[in-house]
């Protein structure tokens, strides 16, 4: 978060759910290498701490704060027509507010599954509908996606969760591919656990022996996110397109079969 290049200068980012967690350290990281970044979130009071932190910081970038509601449209189209409004173009969108029903996925209600919905994969598909044709307009821009790696592997309790996040990453392919030719990219990642707000509820919830079995580098920090997410939006990744990056910091590896925390088979 200290980085003070300026792979971003005067470039617009949009950084959703930036009030906390891997979003907090997202704007910093944007902010820190010279970026417009506008930090959508529903929580304002965070929002406006983390914009004056990184006005605090130093010359760098600079945060303005958009109340929106990403689970609408309404919301997406104000966090759009905001970033254009300030600063006239826009050049990455980071989707990375989250809001979902935990629990077994035949007990999610109703409304927990479209809630969960809605801020996950539909998010994306709006942010995509609404900033498409700015960055076309102008040339090109990047999305990056924030999935997990409850995505890749049933994880007991966390049904629409995984199953949002799994349409994200589809989503992001399907963007990158349909989106090519007018100099767009788009990626996902996907983290392993990494020390948020939320973790401790998930490892309530989980062995958490088993999970820091599970574990190769141990828990992860936002800011190393974070670095991760500012690469596939620059420059520097101009030909990874259409990919999702595990960072787990080995964890999913580790549970493939034949890993150490996996399944083990007996090789001739």
């Amino acid at each position: 978060m200290t980085q003070t290049h300026d792979t971003f200068h005067d470039r617009v980012v949009i950084v959703t759910g930036g009030a906390s967690g891997i979003g907090e350290a997202t704007v910093h990281r944007f902010a820190a290498s010279g970026a417009h970044v506008v930090l959508a979130d529903v929580n304002g009071e965070g929002a406006e701490r983390v914009a004056k932190e990184v006005a605090a910081e130093g010359p760098t970038g600079d945060v303005s704060v958009v109340l929106a509601d990403i689970t609408t449209v309404e919301g997406i189209d104000h966090m759009v027509a905001e970033a254009v409004r300030l600063h006239g173009r826009l050049d990455v969108v980071v989707n990375n507010a989250v809001a979902a029903e935990m629990g077994p996925v035949l007990g999610i209600s109703e409304h927990g599954w479209q809630l969960t919905f809605d801020a996950g994969v539909t998010a994306v598909w709006r942010s995509a509908k609404a900033a498409v044709p700015v960055m076309a307009a102008q040339g090109g821009g990047a999305f990056v996606n924030i999935s997990s790696n409850a995505a890749l592997e049933a994880v007991p309790g966390l049904g629409a969760y995984a199953a949002a996040k799994a349409g994200i990453i589809a989503i992001t392919r399907q963007i990158a591919v349909e989106c090519a030719g007018q100099g767009i990219r788009a990626n996902s990642i996907t983290p392993g656990i990494v020390h948020t707000a939320g973790i401790q509820w998930m490892l309530s919830q989980l062995d958490r022996e088993r999970v820091e079995f599970d574990m190769v580098r141990g828990f992860g920090d936002p800011a190393e996110l974070a670095n991760v997410i500012a690469f596939l939006a620059s420059d520097d990744a101009s030909y990874v397109n259409g990919e999702n990056v595990k960072v787990d910091g080995g964890w999913f590896a580790k549970r493939l079969p034949g890993g150490p925390g996996g399944l083990t088979f007996n090789m001739p």
